[in-house]
Formats: C-alpha cells, structure tokens, sequence
C-alpha cells in the first residue's frame, strides 16, 4: 500500500479504538455501508495475501463488533465467486 492508503488505515483504526469513526455517524447507513464495504476489501486482501482465514482477518482487521457478522458473510461471498 501507499503512504496515503497507509495514513487512511492508521486513521480509520486510530478512530474506532476510540469509539467513533471518522465520517461515522449513526443513522447514516450509506457511511455505514461504506465502511463495511473497506473492511470486506481489506479482509479479503488479508485472506489471500497472508493466507488467514476470515475470522482471523476479520479479528486483525479490528472491525467493530456490532458489524463482524456482516463483514465475515460478505467476504466468504466474495472470496465464493473465485
């Protein structure tokens, strides 16, 4: 990844260990989508980059417990396509 794409991670978790995700507002599905979206891409970029499965890569990825389920449907459906 960039610096830029490096900088945008860093953030992203920064801001959900501290409970509130830059941009993230509740009631706002479309942001909500949105995040979830990247954490599908980033978990599917784990699992087949270091070879984890998607819990694992869900787990690393820190995804916010209320959205794991989610994330881990969605990217067993991608990774099911190939």
């Amino acid at each position: 990844m960039g610096a830029l794409a490096d900088e945008y991670e860093y953030l992203m978790q920064s801001s959900f260990v501290k409970g509130e995700a830059s941009g993230y507002k509740k009631g706002e599905a479309s942001t909500r989508e949105e995040f979830i979206n990247y954490w599908v891409g980033e978990v599917v970029r784990l699992v087949r980059t270091k070879c984890i499965s998607v819990d694992e890569a869900v787990i690393e990825m820190h995804v916010r417990p209320e959205d794991m389920q989610t994330v881990s449907e969605r990217s067993r459906a991608v990774l099911d396509r190939e």
